[in-house]
């Protein structure tokens, strides 16, 4: 409803802070010479003498891109008709895990090998890095027999590996020598072999495997003893090697090829095996004549993911199974992976039914990948899965002709690091890549419904495509460097002309200190109208319920489509009282703030070396706790006044929808309720009324899909040009205090917004408010154009709201000027009638044109001048 007025207030809590800077700013630069002027003596100390840095860590973030500038560098790549219809995205910030694009992002998608991923980090958490597999031979029940155990381990092999490979796997050759020379220190040569699989159980094939995997060599049976992972050489004997381009028919047989192998080998150290081996069951405490130990888990983790080797993956999920108690099949691979990734907090989608991803009937997320790297780049013990993935041009499936994703080149070479997946008609992709501002993105890229087989090489490169876009945007907005965006990334920008008078690195709470602002807020904000508990309650439970049933009215009345999930609802609702509405509006101010703290980040001396010069720590004690009270005062005074509002600006952590923050409509409780007593018309018409305005907004922010991304990008552009000089900042600090003063004289003085704002800020502002005057108009339209039908009573709640609305004293008059909100009402009033000049000339379908594009909303002029607006964007009309 009054939404409006937090607009406004966004824009003047900037501009407050960024002036509280300016004022720290010259204390900090005219301080030093008067303090040095005083000759006050001083006792220089002794050295500390300490160790050296070895290696300088390398910076972690740059400027953080926009939702915006990622659609535009991702655009071109992943709009390709060889992805087919059905591509999903998500692209986070690896550092504070904001997620800064998602199309799709919580759809379950066909995984192939990224599923390894999931696999990797279960395997991690619950075994540790450091864990082996081991391989035994024990006496049997039998005299004279002995059991060849298998114990998972994947890497197992025949003979030892040839010199360049890695890591060394245990062998049957030194497990045969070992068992011998026990054998013969007790007196025996001949022996009965059986071999011992029961670690694993149920079917060796996975749901939805293909027999030609096993021939086609993608796979072997899955059990617990096999050697070489089924590989086979030309001949039909184990390979002996790791090649993981061995592309020929598999062992079908393992665990018998392996038992056969050991009994030969047991023959060439001199102990005769009586018959062929046989399957048997070791006793559990069977003594153990030889064992031999895998690699660490750590490095088969990275040989996994490097090669992506299936069988290595699903030798890992059972071995999770195993050690959680669940069966060592692949339901319980499958089952126990999601069980630990639950724990270790990975809620969104995942379902798998093996552990490699070789199964079309495998689902996962791409914001569970992104989740499973970042816990990957947070969680040292899981750190084998960043060392394991391939880099692009470099290593693994990433590297030139060693799978369809070898083609990412150029200056994307050596920066992507992600997971392949391909499987027929599905491709993806999943890791970590550097922009070229030096921020560090975590993406997952998936396409599960490529048209054809065929067409796999083409969508993979243009997924490959998309990476190296990730690479190579920086993706912000592209502001003129007169705006005070640095000309480029790296030390040049920071030592350049683009160089920050600050002299020292600004973080959000350096600027805010949010935990002030709330409890400055809470402290001072009004108490709401009296009421009791089981009206309280009443009044939430009845709003909740009106701003679902609102929808339909409004969707007949806008003819608007709403971009919806699937199930009939287009986001939440949340009634509030006015302290809750006080610190739901702080985290929107930490996400509109942000390109102004980014901004200052990447200007100031030493950006990206970690070091923050000059006096932060006077900044931080003197001017956030400054601007939190001025931030809580402000929210203070709205709290009391708001009654509703559509949020845009939501920190990713709420985002209910895909990551993609389509916002959240808020009710304030009291204020309807003390509203609707002041104005003393009919309860349940004005919440209704209430709802229809609020609930059209959601509408507008949920069906035109440019929208939200709009808006935002206009403040991030207000912000970014804002005047950082102190001496400039400085002057229009003097056109502050006139237009105070002018406000306190009762005159039309300007707004603060105004009167601080840099030429360009006025610029964008004329931008920002013609949209807002457009949705406000729309909103007002559409709340009144319901009709008595819905609203009986809406022309005396219309009179009498307008009536409260110019019935204000003289404090409250002032305070509205200074924040322009006066202005503002005026602008709004002028958008409903613009609507109502539109519809009622040519009717809803074509001033629905409106919503178009940017390019198609009204100019100031032609909101005074409606017809201009329909000459220029519906001449036919």
């Amino acid at each position: 409803m009054v939404r409006r007025t937090r607009i406004a207030a966004v824009v003047t809590l900037a501009m407050i802070n960024v002036f509280t800077l300016a004022a720290g700013v010259a204390v900090a630069r005219m301080l030093p010479p008067r303090l040095a002027a005083l000759r006050v003596a001083s006792v220089s100390p002794g050295p500390v003498t300490g160790a050296g840095t070895v290696l300088q860590a390398g910076p972690r973030t740059g400027p953080v891109p926009t939702a915006g500038g990622l659609r535009k560098a991702l655009a071109r790549p992943l709009s390709a008709a060889v992805l087919g219809s059905q591509v999903s995205v998500l692209v986070a910030d690896a550092v504070t895990g904001r997620v800064l694009l998602s199309v799709h992002g919580t759809r379950l998608s066909t995984p192939a090998s990224t599923t390894k991923l999931a696999t990797a980090e279960a395997a991690l958490a619950v075994l540790g890095g450091g864990a082996r597999f081991a391989t035994r031979v024990v006496k049997g029940s039998a005299p004279g027999s002995i059991i060849l155990v298998g114990g998972g381990d994947p890497t197992l092999a025949v003979m030892p590996f040839p010199a360049q490979d890695y890591p060394r796997p245990a062998t049957l050759a030194s497990l045969a020598a070992a068992t011998a020379g026990a054998l013969k220190k007790a007196g025996r040569k001949t022996v009965a072999l059986g071999f011992d699989t029961s670690l694993y159980t149920g079917p060796l094939l996975a749901p939805g495997w293909s027999q030609s995997y096993v021939s086609g060599g993608d796979v072997t049976p899955i059990v617990s003893l096999e050697v070489d992972q089924g590989r086979l050489t030309a001949a039909g004997q184990p390979e002996d090697r790791d090649d993981p381009y061995n592309l020929g028919p598999r062992a079908t047989h393992p665990a018998e090829m392996a038992a056969a192998s050991f009994a030969a080998l047991l023959a060439a150290d001199g102990i005769t095996v009586t018959g062929a081996p046989v399957a048997a069951q070791a006793a559990a405490h069977a003594a153990v004549l030889a064992s031999v130990s895998s690699p660490p888990l750590s490095a088969i983790v990275e040989q996994m993911l490097q090669e992506s080797n299936n069988v290595i993956a699903e030798n890992l999920a059972r071995q999770v199974a195993v050690a959680t108690g669940e069966p060592g099949s692949f339901g319980g691979g499958a089952a126990a992976v999601i069980a630990e990734l639950r724990r270790l907090g990975v809620t969104t989608g995942v379902h798998l039914v093996d552990g490699s991803g070789l199964s079309p009937d495998d689902g996962i997320a791409p914001a569970t990948l992104v989740k499973v790297l970042e816990l990957a780049e947070a969680e040292p013990r899981l750190r084998a899965i960043l060392a394991g993935l391939p880099v692009a041009g470099f290593s693994g499936t990433l590297s030139a002709s060693q799978s369809v994703f070898g083609g990412i080149g150029g200056g994307a070479r050596g920066v992507v690091r992600a997971k392949t997946g391909n499987l027929g008609t599905v491709a993806a992709l999943a890791g970590l890549v550097t922009d070229k501002a030096g921020r560090v993105l975590v993406f997952a890229i998936m396409a599960d419904q490529i048209p054809d087989a065929g067409l796999l090489q083409a969508a993979a490169s243009d997924i490959d495509a998309a990476s190296a876009a990730l690479a190579g945007c920086g993706c912000r907005l592209q502001l003129p460097v007169a705006l005070g965006a640095p000309a480029a990334s790296g030390p040049a920008a920071v030592t350049g002309a683009g160089r920050s008078t600050y002299g020292w690195t600004v973080s959000s709470t350096q600027m805010i200190d949010w935990d002030i602002a709330i409890s400055t807020g809470t402290r001072w904000a009004r108490p709401g109208p009296q009421v009791s508990l089981a009206e309280a309650r009443r009044t939430v439970s009845e709003l909740r319920d009106l701003a679902g049933a609102v929808q339909q009215p409004v969707y007949e009345v806008t003819g608007l489509s709403a971009n919806g999930n699937g199930n009939g609802s287009i986001g939440r609702v949340a009634v509030v009282d006015r302290p809750g509405w006080i610190r739901a509006n702080v985290d929107g101010f930490r996400v509109v703030l942000e390109p102004l703290v980014e901004q200052l980040r990447a200007r100031a001396p030493g950006a990206g070396s970690g070091k923050a010069t000059g006096p932060s720590a006077m900044l931080g004690a003197v001017g956030s706790r400054v601007t939190g009270i001025q931030a809580g005062l402000i929210l203070a005074y709205l709290s009391g006044r708001v009654l509703g509002q559509y949020e845009l600006f939501l920190p990713p952590e709420t985002s209910p929808q895909d990551g993609e923050q389509p916002g959240r409509l808020t009710l304030v409780a009291p204020n309807i309720v003390m509203v609707e007593r002041e104005l003393e018309v009919d309860t349940h018409d004005f919440r209704r009324w209430v709802c229809l305005h609020e609930e059209t907004h959601r509408l507008q922010f949920t069906a035109v899909p440019w929208l939200r991304d709009y808006v935002q990008e206009q403040m991030t552009e207000f912000l970014l040009a804002s005047e950082l000089d102190p001496a400039a900042m400085l002057q229009r600090l003097r056109a502050a205090a006139d237009a105070m003063a002018g406000a306190v004289r009762g005159g039309d003085g300007g707004s603060l917004i105004e009167a601080v704002a840099t030429p360009a800020q006025i610029e964008i502002m004329d931008r920002l408010t013609a949209v807002m005057t457009l949705v406000e108009g729309h909103g007002d339209y559409v709340m009144d154009a319901v009709g008595p039908q819905v609203v009986p009573s809406v022309a005396q709640i219309r009179e009498r709201f307008n009536a409260r609305r110019g019935s204000t004293g003289r404090i409250e008059q002032t305070l509205r000027r200074m924040l322009g909100i006066d202005l503002k009402m005026k602008q709004y009033a002028e958008g409903s009638r613009f609507v109502r000049a539109i519809v009622d000339e040519v009717g809803m379908a074509t001033f629905n044109k409106v919503w178009t594009s940017p390019e198609t909303l009204p100019t100031k002029a032609e909101f005074a001048h409606p017809q201009e607006w329909l000459d220029r964007v519906a001449p036919s009309n």
